[in-house]
């Protein structure tokens, strides 16, 4: 008799723990359907898709002219900034300073200074490879996107210089009138002839170097000169710096890029 009812309470009691596991992995199921099933986000907060027109463009291209970059929004006829790099070096060594702020207004040509110099490039003052440099940079364009969509304007853009560069920037602009509207002359000594760069549509000039660089006294009197000339010429500081790029260079071309395309 006791034999039987030991029997019926060990049956009763694997049939409640039976039971109990039974809830348990119910409601671990209830709970793993829950986890794998996340609430429906609002309407508000589903991304919209964003119009193609937003969409940066990338596209770049390289030959023995030096690098052309296709502006981040593409949109009719657009400017075009060129970049010409300092002493001994190379536009993939300068040239990404300068994408920001140019790229998202258009085109940026960096070409390849004429001459080697010193495992990189320089420039001299042969005028008629310095234009085959730009021919190849302007032919280069045409490679980047469908003209459909973009084309570089031809006339009253603006030309960038660095150091040696700087020099043969301002006499490029000079060589190639109506082309260049807006000089940056950068951390370089320069004497500018104001009659030749008005008549080859030159409007303004940005003067930039940095405070420990020992061209910053020279440019700023120049500067005043251009100005007292007629010549409408603004002095940027580069900061604490010497004959080299500041970290911040892409804010500070914001700055001069404002100044130079204000009304």
């Amino acid at each position: 008799m006791v034999a039987t009812k030991r029997s019926g309470t060990h049956f009763l009691s694997l049939v409640f723990v039976a039971a109990l596991l039974v809830g348990c992995g119910k409601r671990k199921q209830e709970v793993a359907l829950q986890v794998s099933l996340p609430e429906r986000p609002r309407a508000a907060e589903v991304p919209q898709a964003r119009p193609a027109t937003h969409e940066p463009v990338m596209r770049s291209t390289r030959g023995a002219f030096g690098l052309a970059h296709a502006p981040y929004f593409p949109n009719g006829a657009m400017p075009v900034y060129a970049l010409m790099h300092g002493l001994g070096d190379t536009p993939e060594g300068e040239c990404p300073w300068f994408e920001t702020a140019t790229r998202a207004r258009g085109y940026l040509l960096c070409p390849k200074g004429n001459v080697a110099y010193s495992g990189g490039f320089a420039w001299n003052h042969n005028k008629e490879q310095v234009r085959e440099r730009f021919d190849g940079a302007w032919l280069a364009t045409g490679n980047l996107l469908d003209h459909q969509v973009s084309t570089p304007r031809r006339t009253q853009n603006t030309l960038i210089g660095f150091s040696n560069g700087a020099s043969a920037a301002a006499e490029a602009a000079i060589a190639q009138p109506g082309e260049w509207q807006h000089l940056i002359l950068l951390a370089m000594k320069v004497s500018l002839d104001v009659n030749k760069l008005k008549k080859a549509g030159v409007e303004r000039i940005v003067f930039a170097a940095g405070e420990h660089d020992m061209s910053a006294h020279s440019m700023q009197l120049e500067a005043k000169r251009l100005n007292t000339a007629g010549l409408p010429t603004l002095y940027l500081s580069l900061g604490k710096v010497g004959h080299t790029f500041p970290r911040d260079l892409p804010t500070r071309l914001e700055t001069a890029l404002g100044w130079l395309e204000s009304p």
